[in-house]
C-alpha cells in the first residue's frame, strides 16, 4: 500500500477583461453568479471563434455543464445534448430544472426554455398513449423544444435516416433536427471508441454541409478526460477545432486564493493492488467501518466496481455483515426507484459506472477499481468536490481507496517519494504509468467509411436525390478524406449481400449478438435488454418463457422486441467465481476463414454449471453472425498482446476440434482492424 496526500485544486474566475471580451452582461446572470474562466472562453468561442468544434476540457467539477448552457440561457440558441448514459440525461433535467429558476432570462420573456428528454423509453411512453403516431412523428413532438436532453444513439438513427415514415422523405426528421438547433453539445465524449467517434465526425461533416451558411452549426465537447481520436478526425476533414480548459489552474494552497474558486478539496489517497472484492473483505473494519465510526454523520461513502456481478457480491457481502450501515446499490440491473442515491437515505452506495459517469455525488469516501487511467481519474474525481453531504453536514476529510496494479503503486511512490501531489500531476503520472488499451485507429481505414457510404446511399434514393445532388460530391470527397478506402464497403457488402457486416458496421454502439431479456432479482425489477455473456460467466439464471416475459413488460414489449433477444432469464443469484465458458462451432473452418471477418451460423455456448441451455442455443445456432476467429490463440494471449481490454473475446472451437477465439459483431471488426496493421507492419512475432 502507498499513501498520497492530493493537494487541493482552484480554478480560476473570468478576469472582468474576459468576461467583456465575451460580451457577458452581468445584468444577465444570477446575483451570486460569477462565470469561470473556461466558461468565458467557451462562449466567447460559440459566439465569436470561427472553430466549428469546441472541445472543453475543464477538470471534474469545474462546471463544464454550464459553459454548454449559457448560449442557452444568454442567446436563446435551442441545444441538443447528448449524454452517454439515459440516468446522466435525467440527472441533468433535473438539475437544469433547479438552476434556471435563478437565471433573469432577459432574452426569454417571462418563461424557461422547454427541456425534454429523449430516449427509447420515452418515446415508447408516449407511443403507448398515442398508438396512432409513428415513431418519427413523436420524435418530432420531442424535438420541439429548446433544450433537447438525449443519448448519441438517437442522433445516430437520426443521422442514418433510420426513422423514416412511409411515404415520407427520409430527410425530413433529419432536416427538421438541423433547422431546431444551432448548437450540439456531446458529454463525457471520452467514453467514445472509434466507431462512435467516426459516426459522430461524419454527422458533424454532414450538417456542415447541409446547414445554412448563414447559421452553421456548432459542436461542443465535453471531458476532463478527452480522447486525441476526434482531433485527428477533425483535421483529416479539414475542420478546425478549438480546445479550452486546463491551464487556469493552482494547486496545493491553503486556501483559495482572490479571483479563484475551490472546485476539489484535499484527498488522502491509499493505493492498493489486488481484487475490490478481496479487499472490502479484508478491510471492512479497519478502513469502512472505522471512516464512518469517525465521521458520522458527516460520513457517505461510494464503492465503485468494474463489473455489475462484482458490485452485486460486494454489496450482499456488506448487508450480510451486518454493519450497520444503511447500503444502498446502483446498478444497470437496480430498479431505478431503488437505486442508491446520495440523498441521505444510504450511508455507502456500491455502484458500477452507473454513477462514475457525471452524476454528482456529495460524498467524502470513494473506494474503488478501474480498468484505464481514464476511468481511473473520472471515478476519483468523485471526490472532494463537495464540503457538505445530503442533509448538510460539514465533510471534515476526503479518503479515498483505489485498486490498482502493481507497478502503478511502485510508479506513484518513486514519482511522489514525499507523499504529495497535485491532481494535475498525479493525473499525469497515472496516464504514464498505465499502458492504454487499444484504440483501434485502423479502423478509421477499415471499416469506419461503411457507415459514411450508407450515407451516401440513402441520399442516393428517390425521395431525396434531387435536393442533394449539389452536395453528394464534396461530401463523398470529405469521407474519403477522413475513412480512405472503407468508404467503397457499402457498396461492396451490398452487393454481396453480406447483410450482417453492413448491420455490425453502421451501427452506433456495435451492441451485442448475445441480447436476452433479463428480471433482476428484486420484485420490482425492470425488464431490461441485457448483454447474456456476463450473466453466463457470473450469474445464477431461470429461464422463463419469452412470452410471458413480454406480456410482464406491458407497453415496453414491442422495445424489448427490436432487440432480437434470444431468451428470457430471472437472475437468481450471482456465482462466487466466474464460470468457463467456450463457443462451439458445427462445421470446420477452411484455411482462409481464419483471422477474416466471415458471417456464419451454427454457433452454440458451452458454460459449465449452466442448465436451460439448450433452448437459447437452438435459437443461437439459426442465428447468423459476423465473426473473427484467431487460430490456435487463447482469447488471453490475444487480449495481452493485441491490448485489447474489456472486450467480448471468447474461447472456439470448430468441428474439426481445432481451438483459438472467437469475437463476433462489432468486436469482430475492432479485432479485424488491428490483425490487418499487424499483418501489414510484418509484426507477427508479437504471438
Amino acid at each position: 500500500m502507498y499513501r498520497l496526500r492530493l493537494q487541493a485544486t482552484d480554478s480560476r474566475y473570468a478576469t472582468v477583461e474576459e468576461r467583456q471580451a465575451a460580451q457577458i452582461n452581468p445584468d444577465e446572470l444570477p446575483s451570486h453568479k460569477t462565470v469561470m474562466a473556461h466558461q468565458a472562453a467557451t462562449l466567447h468561442a460559440l459566439r465569436f471563434g470561427d472553430a466549428p468544434i469546441i472541445i472543453n476540457t475543464a477538470m471534474t467539477g469545474d462546471g463544464k455543464t454550464l459553459a454548454s448552457r449559457l448560449r442557452l440561457l444568454l442567446d436563446k440558441v435551442s441545444t441538443f445534448v447528448m449524454y452517454p448514459t439515459n440516468e446522466l440525461a435525467l440527472d441533468q433535467k433535473q438539475s437544469f430544472e433547479r438552476e434556471v429558476n435563478e437565471w433573469p432570462l432577459t432574452k426569454w420573456e417571462g418563461r424557461s426554455p422547454d427541456v425534454q428528454v429523449i430516449n427509447a423509453r420515452t418515446l415508447d411512453e408516449e407511443q403507448a398513449k398515442l398508438e396512432e403516431m409513428a415513431r418519427s412523428a413523436m420524435l418530432r413532438l420531442f424535438l420541439d423544444s429548446e433544450y433537447a436532453l438525449t443519448n448519441p444513439d438517437i442522433f445516430h438513427h437520426i443521422m442514418s435516416f433510420q426513422y423514416a415514415r412511409h411515404g415520407e422523405a427520409r430527410d425530413t426528421l433529419l432536416a427538421e433536427l438541423a433547422h431546431r438547433f444551432s448548437l450540439f453539445v456531446f458529454d463525457e465524449f471520452h467514453l467514445f471508441g472509434v466507431a462512435q467517434t467516426a459516426s459522430v465526425m461524419m454527422a458533424i461533416v454532414y450538417l456542415l454541409q447541409t446547414a445554412n451558411p448563414q447559421k452553421p452549426p456548432r459542436f461542443l465537447f465535453l471531458s476532463a478526460t478527452p480522447q486525441k481520436m476526434l482531433e485527428k478526425m477533425a483535421n483529416r476533414a479539414g475542420i478546425k477545432t478549438e480546445v479550452i480548459g486546463g491551464l487556469d489552474y493552482e494547486h496545493g494552497l491553503d486556501h483559495a486564493p482572490p479571483g479563484y474558486r475551490r472546485i476539489l478539496q484535499p484527498v488522502d489517497l491509499s493505493l492498493y493492488t489486488g481484487t475490490l472484492e478481496l479487499w472490502v473483505q479484508e478491510h471492512i473494519e479497519d478502513v469502512i467501518l472505522a471512516f464512518f465510526g469517525q465521521h458520522q454523520p458527516a460520513a457517505m461513502g461510494v464503492i465503485i466496481a468494474n463489473s455489475v456481478a462484482t458490485a452485486h457480491r460486494v454489496y450482499h457481502f456488506l448487508v450480510g455483515y451486518g454493519t450497520g450501515l444503511r447500503i444502498g446499490l446502483n446498478t444497470g440491473l437496480t430498479p431505478q426507484s431503488e437505486r442508491g442515491r446520495d440523498d441521505g437515505t444510504f450511508d455507502l452506495i456500491v455502484a458500477t459506472s452507473t454513477v462514475d459517469v457525471g452524476v454528482d455525488f456529495r460524498i467524502n469516501q470513494i473506494i474503488f477499481e478501474s480498468p484505464d487511467a481514464a476511468t481511473h481519474t473520472q471515478r476519483l474525481g468523485r471526490l472532494g468536490r463537495h464540503t457538505t453531504g445530503a442533509k448538510g453536514h460539514e465533510f471534515k476529510t476526503f479518503e479515498a481507496h483505489a485498486i490498482v496494479p502493481a507497478w502503478v503503486e511502485e510508479g506513484i511512490a518513486q514519482q511522489f517519494p514525499d507523499g504529495t501531489a497535485s491532481r494535475h500531476s498525479y493525473n499525469n503520472a497515472v496516464n504514464d504509468l498505465l499502458t492504454p488499451f487499444q484504440q483501434f485507429e485502423p479502423y478509421v481505414n477499415r471499416w469506419a467509411g461503411v457507415q459514411a457510404g450508407n450515407i451516401l446511399y440513402q441520399m442516393r434514393k428517390f425521395d431525396v436525390k434531387s435536393q442533394y445532388n449539389t452536395i453528394t460530391q464534396p461530401l463523398r470527397q470529405t469521407f474519403g478524406q477522413l475513412f480512405g478506402k472503407s468508404l467503397n464497403k457499402h457498396t461492396a457488402l451490398l452487393k454481396n449481400e453480406q447483410h450482417i457486416t453492413l448491420e455490425a458496421s453502421a451501427s452506433f454502439r456495435g451492441g451485442s449478438p448475445f441480447t436476452v431479456l433479463l428480471r433482476g432479482m428484486a420484485e420490482s425489477s425492470e425488464i431490461v435488454s441485457y448483454n447474456l455473456l456476463p450473466l453466463l460467466y457470473n450469474a445464477e439464471l431461470e429461464a422463463v418463457p419469452m412470452r410471458e416475459m413480454l406480456r410482464s413488460a406491458g407497453q415496453y414489449a414491442k422495445a424489448l422486441e427490436r432487440s432480437e433477444p434470444l431468451a428470457a432469464y430471472r437472475l437468481r443469484g450471482w456465482t462466487s467465481a466466474p464460470r468457463r465458458l467456450e463457443i462451439t462451432f458445427d462445421q470446420a473452418l477452411e484455411e482462409n476463414e481464419w483471422e477474416a471477418v466471415i458471417e456464419k451460423r451454427g454457433f452454440r455456448l458451452s458454460p459449465m454449471g449452466v442448465s436451460e441451455l439448450n433452448a437459447l442455443n437452438d435459437v443461437l445456432e439459426t442465428r447468423a453472425f459476423a465473426v473473427l476467429c484467431v487460430r490456435d490463440k487463447a482469447p488471453e494471449l490475444v487480449r495481452r498482446k493485441l491490448r485489447l481490454g474489456y472486450f467480448d473475446l471468447l474461447p472456439f472451437r470448430d468441428a474439426a476440434g481445432v481451438t483459438g477465439s472467437i469475437a463476433f459483431g462489432r468486436d469482430a471488426l475492432l479485432l479485424d482492424s488491428v490483425l490487418y496493421r499487424v499483418k501489414r507492419d510484418n509484426s507477427l512475432m508479437i504471438w
